[in-house]
């Protein structure tokens, strides 16, 4: 199983989109109830929320990447992990997505608009990364960390190296649509 994970608003549904660009089979929800399709036309790809909370602790989902973000990989059972994608982005911009969230939904992370500064966000990002990496280095797990920068100025280069480390290879339609 291939997880994909990060901070909310680091790109893994995009991740996710490039994943089905690459003809990896994904699993989740292309827009799950509450989620603003207006944010992301092209879906976030996530698993119920019941079953990304308690994490995967069964095969059903081996051969195939789900996106799992915060608890739901650190309660993932790691013998059933393959590799790990582990999207990143500028603090900066995690707080624009953030912001925009808010916006549409009324909440993200379960805090309001005036609740989310640069100190929380900050916060929030840095202790997500620390204790998903942690695990990952705890458990052997073999991960690539992503830049939402690179998928997007970079596209070509993203998607070779996401094929080179999850096995397959890139089509060449993947490399025109990334970020579209």
């Amino acid at each position: 199983m291939i997880v994909v994970t990060g901070s909310p608003g680091s790109g893994t549904s995009l991740m996710m989109q490039t994943l089905i660009l690459l003809h990896y089979p994904v699993v989740g929800e292309v827009f799950a109830p509450g989620k603003p399709r207006e944010l992301n036309q092209k879906g976030y790809w996530e698993l119920p929320v019941d079953e990304e909370v308690k994490g995967i602790n069964s095969s059903k989902y081996l051969g195939k990447a789900v996106k799992l973000l915060g608890v739901g990989l650190l309660k993932t059972n790691p013998e059933l992990i393959d590799k790990v994608i582990l999207c990143r982005r500028r603090l900066p911009e995690c707080i624009d997505s953030a912001h925009r969230y808010i916006q549409s939904t009324g909440k993200f992370w379960g805090l309001r608009d005036d609740q989310l500064t640069v100190d929380v966000a900050a916060a929030i990002v840095r202790i997500n990364l620390r204790k998903s990496v942690n695990y990952l280095i705890k458990n052997g797990i073999e991960y690539k960390s992503v830049w939402y920068e690179d998928m997007i100025n970079k596209p070509e280069e993203s998607v070779y190296g996401i094929a080179e480390f999850i096995g397959c290879v890139p089509q060449l339609t993947a490399m025109s649509n990334v970020g579209v």
